[in-house]
């Protein structure tokens, strides 16, 4: 097989599972899995998060060339315009992307071709939120805590593993992210 149809079926493989979060630090330093929001104040409010996406892959597509692994489906996503996340930093505007938000969740490349799929339970707190800023920030890759790991139960699979998961990913350079535009169904 060549080079350009690894990356037709990578384009191809929309496959992912998501997770839908409010977190009250938009530099990511202390994501959380857990969707409770409230401000310093002690005020729970709808809005008073950022809407957050998690996007984990289901299929990562790899290429093996000269005794290399090269990981074309974080390098498509990157070529496109997510830009590497890091801890501590606010992600740049991935500029015409977008998230369209439903019973079936879609991000969507600047093409305008979806580049993953997952289904998601409707969350009104999560909604409006998105609504009040028109923007959701992505955060993409392989291990990002949305799913547990492979001979993990999911009972021992609770929100510190989780955030484990994601901090491990991000500090080892395998999250991609970006600010998009939010599309409600």
């Amino acid at each position: 097989m060549d080079t350009g149809d690894h990356v037709r079926r990578a384009l191809a493989d929309t496959a992912a599972h998501g997770s839908l979060l409010l977190a009250r630090d938009p530099t990511m330093a202390t994501l959380t899995h857990t969707r409770s929001v409230t401000r310093d104040t002690g005020e729970s409010e709808a809005g008073g998060g950022l809407p957050v996406v998690l996007v984990e892959v289901v299929n990562f597509r790899a290429l093996q060339s000269e005794g290399q692994l090269y990981p074309l489906t974080m390098a498509l996503a990157g070529k496109l315009g997510l830009a590497q996340a890091q801890a501590g930093m606010t992600p740049s505007s991935a500029v015409n992307w977008t998230f369209r938000d439903g019973p079936r969740c879609e991000l969507r490349d600047p093409t305008g071709a979806v580049l993953a799929r997952f289904r998601h339970a409707i969350d009104p707190r999560w909604q409006a939120a998105a609504r009040v800023s028109g923007t959701v920030l992505v955060l993409y890759g392989g291990a990002l805590g949305v799913r547990p790991p492979d001979g993990l139960a999911a009972a021992s699979y609770d929100d510190r593993t989780r955030n484990q998961e994601l901090h491990a990913s991000l500090a080892a350079g395998e999250v991609l992210a970006g600010v998009v535009t939010y599309l409600q169904e």
